[in-house]
Order: structure tokens, then sequence, then C-alpha cells
């Protein structure tokens, strides 16, 4: 069983956390609504591989419809093989720029997004084997491994970013000119769904 125990220092106590994971636990920080962020190295069965990777960043925050957003738009993979990927950011998404009530449309694009995104793990296994050790996102747009494929992007972004990713080349510049003023789904329950209002297209 895939679990996490808590250990408390002052008394030695050990409780259970959290069990039944779907995967095996690696790293576990606090996020800035007081839950915690736990990193999952692997799936739990080899027997039951899993058929998606969801790729994410530590100095991220999701909105509460991501993992819905994902679940709704994964068949997406399947029936168009000139997508490769689904990506829970928009590039241009300030709030001048986006229709902040279009939480349903959708769009594809040449451009590889990144910032928290999905693929099958049919791609995972094309790229993993020369995967590089930095700025992946400037890879992944590379001819080489985009293949003339697209991804799927949302108008309003599923994820924001942190002060944590303050950090980084620019010195924060590029975070505090443009990151940070992204705009991202924060509507708890207003969870993602296709429905015949649900618009996909051409960027």
């Amino acid at each position: 069983m895939a679990r996490i125990k808590k250990l408390t220092i002052a008394s030695g106590k050990i409780e259970m956390f959290a069990f039944n994971l779907p995967g095996l636990p690696d790293n576990i920080r606090r996020s800035g609504r007081g839950t915690y962020w736990v990193g999952l190295a692997a799936t739990r069965s080899a027997t039951h591989p899993s058929t998606s990777v969801i790729i994410t960043e530590d100095d991220l925050d999701i909105a509460p419809d991501l993992f819905s957003y994902f679940l709704n738009l994964r068949y997406l993979l399947e029936k168009d093989k000139t997508l490769w990927c689904v990506s829970a950011w928009n590039d241009n998404g300030k709030p001048g720029n986006i229709d902040r009530i279009a939480n349903t449309k959708l769009y594809r694009s040449d451009f590889f997004p990144g910032l928290e995104w999905m693929m099958t793990r049919r791609t995972w296994q094309e790229l993993e084997p020369k995967w590089p050790g930095g700025f992946w996102d400037d890879w992944m747009r590379e001819p080489e491994q985009r293949k003339g494929r697209q991804c799927i992007r949302p108008e309003i972004s599923r994820t924001g970013m942190t002060k944590d990713g303050r950090k980084g080349v620019s010195g924060g510049r590029f975070f505090r000119n443009h990151l940070s003023k992204m705009l991202y789904q924060l509507h708890i329950g207003n969870l993602f769904s296709v429905s015949s209002n649900t618009h996909i297209l051409l960027s």
C-alpha cells in the first residue's frame, strides 16, 4: 500500500497521514492554501500502468477543475494523432486578452504552452529516452520533437505561477511583468466538462 505517515518529533508519535495513494510518494511540501503537495514518483502497480502523463512544476498553483479538465479532454489525444498534448496554460492569458466567462473555450496551437500539461504514455515513451536536463519547454518546441503536432490549450488557464516562481534567468522581471498577471480559473465547483458549449478553435 502506498501511504504517508506523520511523525510528531516532540512526542515520537507516528500517525497515518494519507493512504491508498495512486502512486509512490516522493517529496511533500505545504501549499499556499494550507494543504500539501505530494509528488508521485511511479504508478502503484506495474500490472496496471498509467495511460497518461501529467507534467507540472513545483512553483505552480492549480485550479479546482484542473483534473476534470484533463480527464474530459484525454480522449482527444487518442482520437486525433495530430495532437500531442493538452496544456492547462494560456501564454496570452492576461485579463485584457481573454474572455473571462469562456471557461470551456479551447484552442489548437502550434506553440507548445507548457506549465502543466498532459500527454499519452505513448508520447512519453517517445520523448523520455532523450529528455533534456534543463530548458525542456524550449526543447519541446523544437521541430524534432513537435513533428508538426499541436496542443490543446484553454482560453482561461487552469494553472498559475506562485511567488515561488519569481526566481529565474530574468531575476524576477519576467514574473513581475508577465507570469504574475495571468488569470486562471478559481471558481470552486465549476468543473470542466465537454459539451455542446465547448469550442475548439485554431490558434
